[in-house]
């Protein structure tokens, strides 16, 4: 296909997830795209609320994956406000120079329980089920 222009989007809607292989880097994108999370799959919360830092099974990949790609307007992350000690709920506003927005009633003295905490705010917005715990 000289002189072909081919971009981003024409490439993922034309993958063919048979013949592209891991080691093509468009991979991760097709699998992201295409993957969807089930929320009957509670499991997979579990085990990511058991060890937030991994490693996590391959199943499990795919949903952090899904919930990490996701647009970043709105997207939950966590500020360290305190080094080391303290950590409070944010959401990033989508465009460079705005500040992300601070939920300063939501903070954390535990790593782990943040994870978990954006775990569940992710799997909701991407199920439409709420997580216990």
């Amino acid at each position: 296909m000289a002189g072909a222009k081919i971009n981003e989007s024409t490439c993922l809607t034309s993958l063919d997830p048979v013949g592209v292989g891991r080691s093509n880097p468009l991979y991760a994108f097709w699998e992201i795209a295409m993957y969807k999370i089930d929320p009957a799959k509670t499991e997979l919360a579990d085990e990511f609320q058991a060890n937030p830092f991994g490693p996590h099974s391959a199943e499990l990949q795919k949903v952090l994956n899904v919930m990490r790609w996701e647009p970043v307007e709105g997207k939950y992350v966590l500020v360290n406000t305190v080094p080391h000690k303290e950590w409070c709920l944010a959401q990033l506003p989508g465009k460079r120079g705005i500040p992300v927005t601070l939920h300063e009633d939501v903070k954390f003295d535990d790593l782990g329980e943040a994870e978990w905490h954006i775990f569940k705010l992710r799997w909701k917005k991407h199920t439409g089920v709420e997580l216990d715990g």
